[in-house]
């Protein structure tokens, strides 16, 4: 059985971060009144860790996209990891919980939520073109992982507005991920942004090196963070501790806008107005 440690690296701006695993760090969040969000990346299916790591080994330790290619340093999940994550954590999770996944779990996701009573939506896309190459060149590449959201049946949840069907990566957008598997800034803004509202405690029970902390500080939310792996907890630590004007704050894109399914000159004319 592995160890399940828990260690206070950092806290700073609002953030903090633990080298703990989810287990350990969900008394830690107990003790600080529960989260308005839960948003997290956690280890994926079997199938998705078995292709990442037999393409690695296939590299020879080689570059894609001008990146090394490394191995997991984590074991895949099944449905029993998130059937236990979800019992564990809804009861502490007052609003929104969003957890990005691969195809394998995203039902898994949705039994556990529904089993909880929560209200539970069509998974969304986070599209990054380039990120996961077919490297065998056998069939079509993955760009894709999915974002599935669940909410309770109660104000102010039910009354949220409507938001955004997914969250294609800008084109030109490049930033080095500090861990593997680890999800861009710009994405956990944006989910930060939808989901939470400012003085809200988010959590990240997977946090990996704390890109979700950090939107947290420029967003001006509160936020808790643990990782099992130590390397990635320390980088965490490192970067929620950087002096707070640094953390430049950012403006938010509002929440409810999307782009239009029509343009002007194709947009059909109806006599039912639209709900605002």
């Amino acid at each position: 059985m592995r160890p399940l440690l828990t260690s206070l690296l950092a806290s700073n701006a609002g953030a903090q971060m633990h080298h703990a695993s989810w287990e350990r760090l969900l008394p830690i969040v107990i003790a600080a009144g529960g989260c308005d969000l839960l948003v997290t990346d956690t280890p994926y299916s079997a199938r998705t860790h078995a292709g990442h790591n037999d393409v690695t080994v296939g590299m020879n330790a080689g570059q894609l996209d001008g990146a090394t290619r490394r191995e997991l340093g984590y074991s895949s999940w099944g449905e029993a990891e998130v059937d236990a994550f979800v019992d564990a954590w809804v009861p502490v999770t007052r609003g929104w919980f969003v957890t990005i996944t691969d195809h394998v779990l995203g039902p898994a996701w949705e039994r556990a939520f529904v089993r909880h009573d929560r209200v539970t939506f069509p998974p969304l896309p986070y599209y990054a073109p380039g990120s996961r190459v077919r490297a065998r060149g056998d069939g079509p590449s993955c760009w894709t992982t999915w974002i599935v959201v669940s909410r309770p049946r109660r104000k102010p949840y039910d009354r949220w507005g409507t938001l955004t069907g997914g969250y294609p990566l800008p084109p030109g957008y490049s930033e080095r991920m500090e861990v593997v598997g680890g999800k861009p800034l710009w994405l956990m803004e944006r989910l930060l942004a939808d989901y939470s509202k400012p003085g809200d405690m988010v959590v990240d029970p997977c946090a990996g090196a704390g890109t979700t902390l950090v939107a947290a500080q420029r967003l001006d939310r509160r936020a808790i963070g643990g990782d099992l792996l130590l390397e990635n907890a320390q980088k965490a630590a490192r970067r929620i501790s950087k002096p707070v004007q640094q953390l430049l704050r950012i403006e938010p894109t509002p929440r409810g806008e999307q782009q239009p399914l029509f343009d002007e000159a194709s947009r059909p004319t109806s006599k039912i107005a639209r709900n605002g």
